[in-house]
C-alpha cells in the first residue's frame, strides 16, 4: 500500500449495497449497453453491464427484464466458448440458461419459458448433446406464444453438420 492510502475492510453485504446503488442508469439502459458491448465483442464489459442490469432488475422486481439480461449473459458466455473452445464458458452459459428457466418457473412467467428452453437447447449444441438439444428446442416450441410468422412451426438447428428443421413431430431435412 502506498503512503497516504487508507485501507478499509468492507463487509460483503455493504459491498453488495454499494453495487446495487452503483449506477444512476436504469437496468434497461445497462442491459442495452451490455447487449451492445457483446455484439462488439467486448465481452468483459458486456458481463459487467449485464451484472449491474440484473441487480437493478432484481431490485425493481422486474423478473422479465432479469431473465432477458440472463439470456444476454448466456449469449456472452457462448461467444467466449466459441472464441476459446474452453468448456468452462459453455458451463457458465448453461448455468445462466438454467437460472433463466428456474426464475421463469418460480415467478410463473410462462412467456419466458420458451426463450429459456431455446437457450438451453443452444447450449446443449455446444456440448454436442443433440438429444438434449432437441428436447429443449421442442419444449421451447411448446411454450412459444409470439407471432406465428416468427415461429413458422419450426426452428432451424444444425446437427452433425446438416441443416435440419425441428418440427413438432421431430426433425426433417431442409430442402435446398
Amino acid at each position: 500500500m502506498q503512503s497516504g492510502q487508507l485501507c478499509l475492510r468492507i463487509s460483503p453485504l455493504f459491498r453488495m449495497k454499494i453495487l446495487s446503488n452503483y449506477s444512476p442508469l436504469s437496468p434497461k439502459k445497462l442491459h442495452g449497453m451490455g447487449s451492445d458491448a457483446r455484439e462488439k465483442d467486448h465481452h468483459l464489459q458486456a458481463l459487467q453491464y449485464l451484472d449491474h442490469a440484473i441487480i437493478g432488475y432484481q431490485k425493481r422486481g422486474d423478473y422479465r427484464g432479469l431473465i432477458d439480461a440472463l439470456k444476454d449473459r448466456t449469449l456472452t458466455w457462448k461467444h467466449y466458448f466459441l472464441l476459446t473452445k474452453d468448456n468452462i464458458y459453455a458451463i457458465l452459459a448453461q448455468k445462466d440458461a438454467e437460472s433463466m428457466l428456474a426464475i421463469a418457473k418460480d415467478k410463473k412467467l410462462k412467456d419466458k419459458r420458451s426463450t429459456s428452453f431455446f437457450r438451453l437447447g443452444e447450449i446443449e449444441m455446444l456440448f454436442e448433446n443433440y438429444p438434449a438439444a432437441i428436447k429443449n428446442y421442442k419444449k421451447s416450441l411448446e411454450f412459444y406464444n409470439g407471432p406465428l410468422a416468427e415461429k413458422g412451426d419450426w426452428k432451424e438447428v444444425s446437427l452433425l453438420g446438416k441443416k435440419e428443421k425441428l418440427v413438432k413431430g421431430g426433425l426433417r431435412p431442409l430442402m435446398n
